[in-house]
Order: C-alpha cells, then structure tokens, then sequence
C-alpha cells in the first residue's frame, strides 16, 4: 500500500468550509471539528474506507486531498483508475487509514464484468484476512441535471454490493459544488433526497448525505471521513458475504444484476443486428455501394457488441478462489512497483541530504568571512572615529578635516548596512532554494 505520513496536515482546521450533513430525526449532530490528537500513542488503528462512484465524480480527487499522495488523477471523462488501489495516510498518530480507489462501472477502459471481478476480489481477500470496512464513500457530481444512464446503472450496483446492513456507514457525497449556481446545486440535492431510486431509501435507512463543497480544501473531506470512522464500526458488504458462502460471482445480487444488463444490452444488440441485416439487402439490392459499406461497418460494429457481452457473461463465472489468484498476482506486482518507488524515492533523498549538506557548508562559510568583514570594517570605522577625537581637542578646529572624518564615518555605516541587507537578502534565497529541493523530492 501507498503509505504518507503527514502529521503537520493534522494541524489544519476543518472549520473553514462548512460540510452540510443532513440529520435523522435523533441522530447525533455532526462534529467538524479536527481530527483528536490528543493522548498517549500506543499500537497503531487501521481503518478501511473504499470510495467508489462514476468515471469524473472525485473519488481520486478526494483521496489525493486526504492523503496528499498523487493518485494519477484525471482531467477528463477518461478513467485514470484502472483497478482497485489503497492509499494510506496517518489520520491521527494512533489511527492510519486506507482509503481504497475503484474504477467506476463506466469505465472506459474496461468492461463492467471485469471492474466487478476487480472490486469483489479485493474485498473477498480483505474478508478473508479479516479485514473489514469502516465505511464507504459514494461521489456523485452535483453538475449533473439528473441521475440517469451509466449514474443510475452504477449506483444501483453499489447498492448490491453494499446490502442494507451497510447503510449506516455509508456517506452519499456531492462534488464539483464550485461549478454549479448554489441554487441549482440545492434543488438537485433535494431531488436526489427525495426520490426514492436515487438517495432517498439509503437516506433513511440511515446513509449520511454530505456536501464535499471544495475540491481543493482538505477540510471538506476530513469532515467526511470523520463521519464514517466516529462511530467506530466495522461492516460486511453483501458481495463479501455472498461469496464467503460459496456463490460463484454470477449468482452474487451484484453479479446477478450486472448479468441481466448484459442480457438487456445482448437483446438489443440482436435486435439492431437484424434491422441492419434488411437494410443491407436494401442496399445491395439497389446497388447503393456508399450505403453498403457504412452498413458493413455497422454491422461489424454491432456483432464486436454482442461478442462482448458474451465474453462478460463468462467473465462473470468466478469463485472466490478464482479471484485471489487475480487479486493476488496483482499485488505482487503493485509491489514490485512500490518497491521500485520506493527505491528511488531513497535514492532521490540521498541527493537531497547531499545537497543539503553541500549547502550548509557554503553558508556556514560565507558566514564566517562575512564575520571577519565586519570585523575588518569595525576596527576601520574605531579608527577614524579616534582620529575626529583627536582633532577636536586640537587648539585649532580644522572643521573641514572634521567635515570629511564624519562623512567618512557615515559611509563606512552605509557599506556595513549594505554588507548587512545583501547577506540577509542571500541567505533567503539560500533558505527558499532548500524549501524547493525538499519539496521537490518529497512531493
């Protein structure tokens, strides 16, 4: 896993962007407070947070702004995550807390089947190493009009992989609040609340409803986090259940349904597959050679559709036993990839201390010669200042001497001042150039 251990960022105040939580009758009111720190550290509490949601809604976004790691996140409607990852971070200094990163249903890269294989063998090796969630974050950008299409599908198999005991740990969160009038932000919220296929079910089975208002303030999401691992609960999702029993990943809630989709979409890919057929025979019976050829590249099109579906419908054939070995293999070789990270990142700090140290040993050596300056310009300024004495006990007051000793004295004074400021003025930048080295190397 991506470990980051960010102990000054435990110092920021999540009391600059208020998170809008929407209570049950009776429920606790939420604290926004910072994470405590306070007490004694003694073992280490690991918490488990997956954070799932469409391609575009912030689940990389939020989870680089807690854990302050890069997570690759992306700029378009393109998935930059490409299978399930964690990312580590210290919450406090007795609490570390993954968060777990998935690629959404809609991917583009993959199909759902194998984004369904991906999600459910990870969780089942966490299960069956006994690790459970805290919690789970679900993203939804409040810049959509409405849930509809790849939202509604992927939503509805969150819910089928999470199951009803789960409800209360999960926070249904809004993004992308910058980018929308306050106004209609409210009213979507509001139909997401109400209806009952959307949020509205969750909502009162006990799911929390959160604004992540800022995607740039660490704030936001913390108050997010500190909602789930309050309670101090763990849960077993549906999917984990299911195939600790011994159901093969078809016959899971979440597989049953990904399956009907497919059957769904193979039917319909059948029934435009016939349509083009006659259209086809239209074409090559009058001789239309345009028309024929963008029909062949229709009807190749909708046959790779169909074929695609039945090789999802294959890939849906997993046990758990199955799925370790993918999972398993995984992560050998994400840790191969962490290893080798990690290897250059010590090498990479090796630089820097040299730098470091090469930089301190020019500085503690201006700063001696810059003393014996001083010191050179001190005996100067005493002398001359002996000489106006001398002159002024004279019998005679030869002011013209005195004149030029003083506006001698007074230049030496504005060297020194300069000497002075162009020292300062140097060790900032020497201080600024170390400032962005380290940052450099530890971002």
């Amino acid at each position: 896993m991506r470990d980051a251990y960010l102990p000054d960022a435990l110092h920021e105040g999540t009391e600059k962007t208020p998170v809008r939580v929407f209570q049950r009758p009776g429920a606790p009111q939420a604290d926004s407070s910072r994470p405590d720190v306070s007490g004694p550290v003694h073992d280490i509490r690991d918490v488990y947070i997956a954070v799932m949601g469409v391609t575009g809604s912030g689940k990389s976004s939020f989870i680089q702004l807690c854990t302050g790691r890069d997570c690759g996140v992306g700029d378009g409607l393109e998935s930059k995550t490409r299978e399930v990852e964690a990312y580590s971070f210290m919450y406090k200094p007795n609490m570390r807390v993954h968060l777990i990163d998935t690629p959404g249903f809609d991917d583009s890269n993959r199909t759902d089947a194998d984004v369904l294989r991906d999600i459910a063998g990870f969780l089942g090796v966490a299960y069956q190493k006994n690790i459970r969630l805290s919690g789970l974050v679900y993203c939804h950008r409040i810049i959509d009009p409405r849930m509809q299409g790849s939202a509604q599908r992927n939503f509805h198999m969150f819910r089928d992989l999470c199951g009803e005991d789960c409800y209360r740990q999960i926070a249904l969160i809004t993004t992308h609040w910058a980018y929308v009038p306050p106004t209609i932000g409210t009213a979507r919220e509001k139909e997401l609340i109400d209806t009952e296929k959307f949020w509205g079910y969750m909502y009162r089975k006990g799911s929390h409803i959160l604004r992540h208002v800022s995607d740039t303030d660490r704030s936001s999401a913390m108050t997010i986090l500190a909602e789930l691992i309050r309670g101090d609960r763990k849960v077993t999702l549906d999917i984990q259940r299911e195939m600790s029993e011994g159901l093969g990943l078809e016959q899971t809630s979440a597989g049953k349904r990904l399956n009907a989709d497919i059957i769904e979409m193979r039917k319909k890919h059948r029934e435009d597959l016939k349509a083009l057929e006659q259209s086809m025979k239209r074409a090559m019976a009058e001789k239309d050679k345009e028309q024929t050829q963008q029909l062949e590249k229709l009807l190749s099109e909708t046959e790779q559709k169909i074929k695609a579906g039945e090789e999802s419908q294959e890939r849906l054939k997993a046990d758990l036993q199955n799925l370790q070995v993918e999972r398993e293999a995984a992560m050998a070789r994400l840790q191969a990839e962490l290893k080798a990270s990690q290897d250059q990142m010590a090498e990479e700090q090796l630089k820097f201390q040299l730098r470091q140290d090469q930089d301190r040993a020019e500085m503690q050596s201006e700063k001696e010669a810059h003393k014996a300056r001083m010191e050179q310009l001190q005996q100067q300024m005493n002398r001359q200042a002996e000489e106006i004495k001398k002159k002024a006990a004279g019998s005679q007051t030869d002011w013209g001497s005195i004149g030029n000793a003083v506006s001698n004295v007074v230049c030496t004074i504005a060297h020194i001042a300069g000497t002075v400021i162009e020292a300062a003025i140097e060790a900032d930048r020497e201080a600024q150039r170390a400032q962005s080295s380290y940052s450099y190397s530890y971002d």
